[in-house]
């Protein structure tokens, strides 16, 4: 993590870290010093960030985050639109600088006090290992606390397989292989998606936009937009993100994203 926030109880004068291993400790305890939640140390100006190392490559659906039980108000805004990022290399290798690595999620708005939040992932995103946790920048003093973070994997893709149907033993060998998961592409009517879009194009309906997604890969085509009156589609790269207000209200537009599949409860 950025700094580690060090803690003396008054009562006993143990002094112990609130460091990285606590937001992971399997212990959803929201009062940080009993010693279960993670903590930073630095101000508005810092970083903020903890890194979480998952012990190899995932590709993840979703993120749950358990918040510290504090009803200050200072002390409740610095859980407001925290990011959840994504790295291949630890950040003693690479330290993560917001907007420069790859973006599971920014939770819009303020945590509540002691609430587990669900943050969903970029479903366009490649496997990765490490975990990044960071605080938005300017929010609230900038001290960054989570008292549990728990990554949830994607599903495997349910019913027909593809490989059922292929005669070459060879390839369907190599398919069975391949992890095949499930996505759902979502809607979010009147919107469009500016200062992102790599490419645009005629279409009368979204699953021709999301077919030419798909065609050009989905590590390079994050979302996209679709015009129903004009029948256009345009596709958008945001691999780290996107800034909130480049999704504006437009009539007739759509703005259309992906995550995972889920079944039962968060």
């Amino acid at each position: 993590m950025s700094s580690t926030y060090k803690y003396k109880n008054i009562l006993t004068n143990n002094v112990f870290y609130l460091n990285a291993g606590l937001m992971v400790d399997g212990l959803r305890d929201p009062e940080p010093f009993r010693g279960h939640c993670a903590h930073t140390n630095e101000g508005v100006t810092g970083q903020n960030w903890i890194q979480v190392d998952i012990g190899g490559e995932y590709n993840i659906d979703y993120i749950a985050l358990f918040s510290r039980d504090y009803k200050k108000r200072h002390v409740m805004l610095r859980l407001s639109n925290f990011i959840i990022g994504l790295m291949l290399s630890s950040a003693t290798v690479e330290p993560p600088i917001r907007g420069q690595y790859p973006l599971c999620a920014t939770y819009p708005g303020d945590v509540p006090a002691a609430s587990r939040v669900i943050l969903k992932c970029n479903a366009n995103l490649p496997a990765f290992r490490y975990i990044i946790a960071q605080q938005a920048a300017g929010a609230s003093d900038g001290y960054f606390s989570v008292c549990e973070l728990e990554a949830y994997e994607a599903l495997l893709a349910t019913g027909d397989q593809p490989w059922k149907y292929l005669v070459d033993d060879k390839l369907k060998n190599k398919l069975k292989k391949l992890k095949i998961l499930e996505k759902v592409w979502t809607s979010k009517n009147n919107q469009q998606l500016l200062n992102y879009i790599f490419m645009e194009f005629e279409a009368d309906r979204p699953s021709l936009c999301l077919g030419q997604c798909m065609k050009v890969g989905a590590y390079n085509c994050d979302s996209f937009n679709f015009n129903y009156l004009q029948r256009i589609c345009q596709l958008n790269q945001h691999r780290n993100g996107f800034l909130i207000g480049n999704l504006v209200a437009k009539l007739g537009w759509s703005f259309w994203n992906a995550t995972y599949a889920h079944l039962g409860s968060f």
